[in-house]
């Protein structure tokens, strides 16, 4: 009952996790369109203005396929077995780097995003941000940091609990453990020389 309970509030958490991480995620859409690039205001203040304007449906429409991608992955994710699992926390880890656009300059992005996010995270709260972070759509490069942190985790986790049942596997069940054979000898080939 106690391992059933735990992995409900684990599984709980990854999907309040992935809801505030959207929620940052559709918030860098619409602050994007909002905020002008040399303005220096307030989260506070972004945040109302966010909420009064909106953002138009295009751009919903392509963040929304984004985050309908999202979703599915963690939905898989939340019906799958454990090996499954690994697979998609990786493929997690790793789906931002189309996003970013690949190549050098991509890849270094890409590399940067989560020891950056935390720090970009705390200087929007302490209200440092100016209006090019909002505008060149830095909230949204947060979102995708905060994911790739949230799969790692996951993912570690996961992988650690695979090795685990697999090294309790190999203990239990005689069939998997590997079996000495006797290795034949020149007699036993029925040789006579």
């Amino acid at each position: 009952m106690r391992t059933f309970t735990l992995a409900l509030v684990r599984g709980f958490a990854i999907w309040l996790a992935f809801a505030s991480i959207s929620l940052i995620y559709l918030f860098g859409v619409s602050a994007m369109h909002v905020v002008d690039f040399v303005s220096h205001e307030s989260f506070e203040v972004v945040y109302t203005r966010v909420l009064a304007a909106g953002t138009g449906p295009v751009e919903f429409n392509y963040h929304g396929w984004i985050l309908a991608g999202a979703f599915t992955a963690l939905v898989v994710y939340t019906f799958s077995n454990i090996r499954v699992r690994v697979g998609i926390a990786v493929l997690g880890v790793i789906a931002p780097w189309f996003w970013t656009g690949g190549g050098i300059k991509g890849t270094a992005g890409w590399l940067l995003l989560m020891p950056a996010t935390p720090l970009w995270t705390m200087q929007t709260a302490a209200s440092g941000s100016d209006g090019e972070f909002y505008a060149e759509g830095f909230v949204i490069a947060v979102a995708v940091g905060w994911w790739m942190i949230l799969w790692t985790l996951v993912g570690i986790t996961d992988f650690l609990k695979l090795r685990r049942v697999l090294s309790k596997s190999r203990l239990t069940n005689p069939h998997d453990q590997l079996i000495e054979t006797k290795k034949p000898t020149r007699m036993d080939s029925g040789s006579a020389f």
